[in-house]
């Protein structure tokens, strides 16, 4: 075999095995000093109540690969009880009191926090199926110009798949509440594109071994508006396949907040690659 050959097969290697991808810290930075900046953006979209930017950001943030501070989980909290996922943000301001203690900045907060929650629980409330259609707006809206800002591309179609694979490895699916510290286990997911197919690579470590395997899907003619649903007892969300009824097709761990997310942002893409914008 050519050196050329070997070289194209180490990279298609390398490709398919998610170790060659784009960083998620899109400004250059090395992750730790990206945590640090992604938190002050944090910070000020909450003080400008921008419970969305806010969102967007944290979901960055646990993207990269370091220790993040704990005043993340007050964070996460905050927003997520805004956007109304009382169930994840007491969780996460569970771990920041904890966590902090009486000496953390946002304790007595956190505390008013969970007491409020615990006042919406304690109330009646009129259960509705969670929609699973995502609100897709048009494409003038202000949900892909973020992103573009997000991830510093002018193309749609770049930021949508930024934004999903950001999504996808920070939430990927092994359905158990605790996670092991070390190794990998479960099953990740990332997209890429190529013309008007949306590739799908789903690693399984479910086995020994890991297991790859990538789904072409063309999306000329399928319905973009992507659905969802959740399940408490298996502790997962998953998008329904676009082109086979009632088919799982994307895992994550249970997030409501997220799956919404992630389908809102695979439906727009979907429509981006139909479009040929």
């Amino acid at each position: 075999m050519s050196i050329k050959a070997v070289s194209r097969a180490c990279l298609l290697s390398a490709l398919l095995s998610g170790s060659m991808s784009l960083p998620v810290n899109a400004s250059g930075l090395p992750p730790e000093h990206e945590a640090e900046r992604l938190m002050l953006v944090v910070e000020g979209a909450v003080a400008q109540e921008k419970w969305a930017k806010a969102n967007a950001k944290l979901t960055v943030l646990q993207a990269l690969n370091v220790s993040l501070p704990v005043d993340h989980h007050y964070y996460l909290g905050l927003v997520q009880k805004q956007l109304g996922h009382s169930q994840e943000a007491q969780g996460n301001l569970e771990k920041y009191v904890v966590a902090a203690g009486k000496e953390g900045a946002h304790y007595r907060a956190a505390l008013e926090l969970l007491t409020e929650l615990e006042d919406l629980a304690s109330q009646p409330v009129k259960e509705e199926p969670v929609k699973p259609r995502p609100s897709i707006q048009g494409e003038g809206d202000g949900y892909i110009s973020s992103l573009k800002a997000l991830y510093l591309t002018n193309d749609a179609v770049t930021a949508l798949v930024q934004q999903a694979n950001s999504l996808l490895s920070a939430h990927a699916y092994n359905g158990k509440r605790v996670k092991k510290a070390n190794g990998r286990e479960g099953i990740l997911y990332s997209i890429a594109v190529n013309g008007s197919e949306l590739l799908v690579q789903r690693k399984s470590y479910e086995g020994e071994q890991p297991l790859l395997t990538v789904e072409k899907l063309n999306v000329l003619g399928v319905d973009p508006f992507l659905e969802y649903a959740c399940s408490d007892s298996d502790y997962l969300c998953w998008i329904y396949h676009p082109s086979k009824e009632n088919e799982r097709w994307v895992l994550i761990d249970r997030d409501e907040l997220v799956a919404g997310e992630l389908s809102q942002a695979l439906s727009k893409l979907i429509r981006q690659l139909q479009s040929g914008s």
